[in-house]
């Protein structure tokens, strides 16, 4: 794996569909101070980016966060840890297949609107969206197993397309409005208080 590959591995890890999934519910709690939570998030995951990158070099050994608790703290704290690891990703992972199953499901139901008999919103109802976000999780993994050097790569890439899609189709929404327009839709800004911001972060209280 070359520096290209590293970086690509990295970012996709960083960078989760979580943002895709969960961006209408920050926005929803804490209103236009979102976009502070997402910088500020960001600031954390440069932090984060930063930490990993002294700890990989410091020890260059495969295991990655398993190892370095093993190493710094102790072989029961890293067994913790990896467990904790595993638990999130399986969490993380729910959280990014339902995502995928609610917006496709949204997508192929409006696209077979013209056919009424072939009933497409039955995909939008929970039934339907927990059966394709089962069939996202195997297709995947499929992938995974088919694939020697893993699938990360296509699906950093995924994510790269998407993310330019959705910067695109931004600059392109923000395309001749006004400064006033634009500062009317960022007031009140704190929608929900800090409480409300920190909440878009991800913590609760």
């Amino acid at each position: 794996m070359g520096l290209f590959g590293a970086t690509g591995v990295g970012v996709g890890a960083i960078v989760g569909g979580g943002i895709l999934a969960l961006a209408g519910v920050a926005f929803r709690t804490t209103g236009p101070s979102a976009l502070l939570a997402f910088l500020l998030n960001g600031i954390l995951a440069v932090v984060t980016a930063f930490s990993y990158a002294e700890m990989s070099a410091a020890f260059p050994e495969s295991g990655g966060t398993y190892i370095f608790s093993k190493k710094i703290l102790s072989v029961p704290a890293a067994f913790m840890v990896g467990w904790v690891v595993w638990f999130a990703s399986i969490i993380a992972s729910v959280l990014y297949a339902l995502g995928f199953a609610s917006y496709a499901a949204t997508a192929i139901a409006r696209a077979l609107s013209f056919a009424p008999f072939l009933q497409a919103d039955v995909l939008t109802r929970k039934e339907g969206i927990a059966l394709l976000a089962v069939a996202a999780i195997a297709v995947y993994s499929v992938g995974l197993i088919r694939k020697s050097a893993g699938g990360g790569q296509w699906a950093t890439w995924g994510k790269v397309v998407v993310f330019t899609v959705i910067i695109v189709g931004g600059i392109w929404a923000l395309k001749g409005r006004s400064a006033s327009s634009l500062t009317a839709k960022l007031s009140p800004f704190f929608e929900n208080g800090t409480v409300g911001l920190f909440q878009a972060m991800g913590y609760t209280f």
